[in-house]
């Protein structure tokens, strides 16, 4: 149904672009002349379809394990902050630090796909 609108609605654009004469012109008039008439029609599909927006939902999985590491993270440091440098508390920062590299880069091509 909506394609039958889309195309009476390009058919009136297209309705008042005037004929073209090309009886006697040179090649280069000729070469205008459609270029008008494509750039016509172009206009007319642009104007005569509606714009859509496509939304791609992400993995649901994917993004809550991304933000419950993030969560973790931010908890360390914390206690990074409050209880100062020590090399448990390093060693667990860098290893989730490098698993939610990873799954970062999971979310990115899923994002991508």
């Amino acid at each position: 149904m909506r394609k039958i609108q889309n195309g009476k609605i390009t058919k009136q654009i297209l309705s008042t672009v005037p004929e073209m004469n090309l009886n006697g012109k040179n090649t280069l008039h000729i070469h205008q002349e459609f270029d008008k008439l494509y750039n016509s029609i172009t206009e007319a599909k642009e104007t005569a379809t509606p714009m859509r927006t496509i939304v791609k939902k992400n993995n649901i999985k994917t993004m809550a394990k991304f933000r419950r590491l993030t969560k973790i993270l931010d908890r360390y440091h914390q206690a990074l902050i409050t209880n100062g440098k020590t090399d448990h508390l390093d060693r667990t920062i860098r290893n989730i630090l490098i698993i939610l590299i990873q799954e970062g880069n999971v979310c990115k091509e899923q994002w991508w796909q």
